[in-house]
């Protein structure tokens, strides 16, 4: 039986939608939650004498957001009430910060040049990681395991989160790195710079 060009072209296009969508993911892989944006305004958070805010973050299940300040605090909040939970007083600006994947342990950047590794149940500082130059932003591994931070002398500073022990400097960029991303498999490490390229690590 011959098949005409609209069939053929029909069932190419049938095929590659099943590639990119259901039938390219393994039964046992976790459906993403559906995104579900109204784009109206949900509640606001403001606290006492808080700063202009340079970064925040979600927990993994979206429960929690932490958000890091210029008034050199870290304040954890309930993101479905808008209540403040926590203050974390730190010794600078709060540049950057993150939840781990599995929501136990948080990150910040504080300026200039430390990463701060806390208990996000406890707010106990768990490990201090100090550098020599100024640190621009972070990422955890997928797994929880290792860190990544950017820095202004051009490279990627990886420590292991358990022991706060250097893992591994990545070195290729020839600008202050600005921002760091884990791929979700944890294959790759990816790089942005004012060298202006991206590179990718693995």
């Amino acid at each position: 039986m011959t098949m005409s060009r609209a069939t053929v072209a029909a069932t190419v296009t049938a095929l590659a939608v099943c590639a990119f969508s259901s039938c390219s993911q393994k039964p046992d892989q976790k459906q993403p939650a559906p995104t579900v944006l109204k784009g109206t305004l949900k509640t606001t958070l403001a606290g006492g004498d808080m700063d202009s805010l340079r970064a925040v973050a979600f927990s993994p299940d979206s429960k929690l957001l932490l958000s890091g300040s210029r008034d050199d605090t870290l304040r954890l909040w309930d993101a479905q009430t808008g209540a403040a939970l926590q203050t974390i007083k730190m010794d600078d600006v709060v540049d950057a910060v993150a939840f781990s994947p599995t929501g136990d342990q948080g990150a910040c950047v504080v300026f200039p040049k430390t990463v701060v590794l806390w208990d996000a149940r406890t707010g106990a500082s768990k490990q201090t990681i100090t550098r020599d130059d100024t640190l621009t932003s972070l990422s955890f591994s997928p797994d929880g395991k290792l860190i990544a931070a950017g820095s202004y002398d051009n490279t990627v500073r990886v420590w292991e989160t358990g022991t706060a022990q250097p893992k591994m400097t990545l070195k290729g960029h020839s600008d202050v790195v600005e921002t760091v991303a884990f791929s979700p498999d944890g294959k790759l490490l990816a790089s942005g710079s004012a060298d202006k390229t991206v590179k990718l690590w693995e």
